[in-house]
């Protein structure tokens, strides 16, 4: 049987949000200590690649203008794979994996680099809390996140960064993506893994960074582009490499199917 499918996407007051009734599995860390975890030294290298990023935004942006069709969307989805991919392609350069001083992109035995996947469909766990009287167990939906940074086998477990897309740029706190944190956060530790893990809310504009740590602890950070690009790809690097080390500890990609065909194989199982 198909799992009934929820847009967590959709703005803070929308239904699946309300239904997901954050805040009981997660805890908001603000004044017990955790919120160090958003201090970054600056690095010349990202200073760098955002000069780069800041052309190359510009040009696409400058190739989509058109007077009979909208930016809206269109413009959002090709400014965030920019930024994304760019960010990661550079810290893939930077990455020395057999200590040889060959770059990666030189070396084609790597197989610990992350990659994104984009989209996926995550099967995500609706937990009932005192609240919720009457009711017992968990309710199982399937939502699409937009980018997942994978690590290694399981892309549900071996992730430590997803990123929603929002639509518009109306106001949007981003718990849709708290919401998708929650989910995997409980995945994890029912696997017994322990770590943190990151989200990201954006419409590449506005970013609204999440992390919650191994004992469900979550914080915020809300940053613009135009004020806050530096830092915001300095966030972005750091995760990538984050998610770099995790992956030389589970293996890497060793056997690992291409996501399309996972998933495949995951729908005939369940028909």
């Amino acid at each position: 049987m198909a799992l009934e499918r929820i847009s967590l996407c959709e703005g803070d007051s929308s239904d699946p949000i309300n239904l997901f009734r954050l805040g009981l599995s997660l805890t908001d860390s603000t004044g017990q200590g955790t919120e160090d975890v958003w201090d970054i030294d600056p690095d010349t290298a990202e200073i760098q690649v955002s000069e780069y990023l800041e052309h190359l935004t510009d040009d696409f942006c400058l190739g989509l203008e058109s007077k009979v069709l909208s930016e809206g969307e269109r413009l959002i989805q090709t400014r965030m794979e920019i930024i994304l991919f760019v960010v990661l392609a550079k810290v893939k350069m930077s990455i020395h994996p057999n200590g040889t001083g060959v770059p990666w992109r030189f070396d084609m035995s790597a197989n610990d680099v992350p990659c994104w996947v984009s989209p996926y469909d995550l099967t995500v766990e609706q937990i009932y809390g005192k609240g919720d009287y009457g009711r017992k167990g968990h309710r199982n939906w399937q939502t699409r996140v937009d980018y997942v940074l994978r690590y290694g086998g399981l892309v549900d477990l071996h992730t430590n960064l997803v990123v929603l897309k929002r639509r518009t740029g109306e106001p949007d706190g981003g718990w849709g993506a708290l919401a998708v944190l929650a989910a995997i956060h409980h995945k994890r530790k029912k696997a017994g893994i322990r770590g943190d893990i990151y989200g990201i809310c954006t419409n590449s504009y506005q970013w609204i960074f999440f992390h919650v740590d191994k004992n469900g602890l979550y914080s915020r950070l809300f940053l613009e582009w135009t004020e806050d690009q530096k830092e915001i790809i300095r966030h972005l690097c750091r995760i990538i490499r984050q998610a770099t080390n995790l992956a030389r500890e589970v293996g890497g990609f060793d056997d690992v199917k291409p996501v399309a065909e996972t998933q495949s194989d995951e729908m005939d199982d369940r028909l």
